[in-house]
């Protein structure tokens, strides 16, 4: 009898020690699921137990939305150059017409300027709009060669030698809010004896002239602001510091065409 209950505690105790066994297994088995776990995840940056690849994906989509925002004003720009540049021909199919993109102001879109014997026009692209700054500006009488530019200023000057040189002008032009370029400062040098003030050598003035002489030198505000002519000095002396380059184009209609295409 003994016996008996000896084998059956025997049983028993190996049940129990089997089940325990399993739960053992069982739950060591979780703990390494969740190591796995763990380990995947540590491979992304968690933040408050959460990946944070949606902090990249927001950055990358900002970059590409500003790159697709310049890629948008490039096209558009160049669209509207075509244009301009088709509007210019039709209206003076000439060979000596040039055309040429140009950093006029110092921002990311370039200017386009034509020029051909006597005229020259400038456009801008602000806003994704047209804005014609110069439309068939004149130039070439009393020695005027051509406007010129100073590179990324937004600064155009346009000089000449009225009189066979008895005066010599400097004319500064710059962008406003809108419309063509504005005239804000003028600068003349005498070199004949202005006795009358009105500017311009009579007969009896002109007995006097010589192109080394300077006998006057006068700076005017043409914009409206209110300037002593010390400062309007001041203003033509700054600009006049800046290197300046002539105001034309190196392409032919079809190539600018195509380089824009």
């Amino acid at each position: 009898m003994k016996r008996k209950i000896i084998l059956q505690l025997l049983v028993v105790s190996v049940i129990v020690t089997g089940c325990g066994k399993s739960e053992s297994s069982n739950v060591a088995a979780s703990s390494d699921e969740a190591i796995s776990s763990n380990v995947v995840v540590s491979d992304e940056t968690t933040v408050g137990g959460e990946v944070s690849q949606t902090d990249n994906t927001s950055d990358l989509s900002e970059e590409t939305s500003s790159e697709d925002s310049v890629e948008d004003s490039a096209e558009g720009y160049k669209k509207a150059y075509i244009e301009a540049a088709k509007s210019i021909k039709e209206k003076h199919d000439f060979d000596s017409l040039k055309f040429g993109l140009i950093d006029f102001d110092g921002d990311d879109t370039p200017e386009l300027v034509a020029k051909m014997s006597g005229s020259c026009w400038l456009y801008t692209y602000e806003d994704g709009k047209l804005r014609c700054l110069m439309d068939g500006w004149v130039y070439g009488n009393a020695g005027d060669l051509g406007y010129e530019y100073a590179p990324g200023k937004g600064i155009v000057v346009d000089g000449g030698s009225p009189f066979y040189g008895a005066l010599y002008y400097s004319a500064y032009f710059s962008k406003h809010e809108e419309g063509e370029l504005v005239l804000d400062y003028k600068e003349e040098e005498y070199h004949f004896d202005d006795k009358d003030g009105d500017g311009f050598p009579s007969d009896e003035e002109l007995e006097g002239f010589s192109e080394q002489k300077v006998f006057k030198m006068e700076y005017t505000c043409e914009n409206g602001e209110n300037l002593s002519e010390d400062q309007i000095k001041e203003k033509i002396d700054s600009y006049n510091s800046y290197t300046f380059e002539f105001l034309e184009g190196t392409y032919s209609y079809e190539k600018f065409i195509k380089e824009l295409s």
